[in-house]
């Protein structure tokens, strides 16, 4: 088992307009998700009319696909996820 100190995974600073910024971890699943969050929220938006929060709940398969059949190499990732939506409270009975 290993141990950090935290001061090892984060550190901040105050900028002068007083905003802070921090180092933060981040696993390479948080940086993926980052990047294909914009493409998420099209598809449930495209799916279901309207734009809902959802959560990943596994990464299922990460695949790096390459095209040779061009004079320039084209590469791409193809991703598939568990996505589960939110469900959202009827309103209507006073609920």
């Amino acid at each position: 088992m290993f141990t950090f100190p935290i001061s090892n995974l984060a550190s901040s600073e105050v900028t002068e307009a007083g905003w802070i910024m921090k180092d933060t971890y981040a696993t390479s699943e948080d940086i993926l998700l980052t990047l294909i969050e914009p493409d998420i929220n099209t598809m449930i938006k495209e799916k279901y009319g309207k734009q809902m929060k959802w959560e990943v709940s596994k990464v299922l398969k990460v695949g790096l696909i390459v095209d040779h059949t061009k004079k320039e190499s084209e590469f791409w990732y193809n991703v598939k996820l568990a996505v589960r939506l939110e469900n959202e409270k009827d309103d209507s009975n006073g609920n």
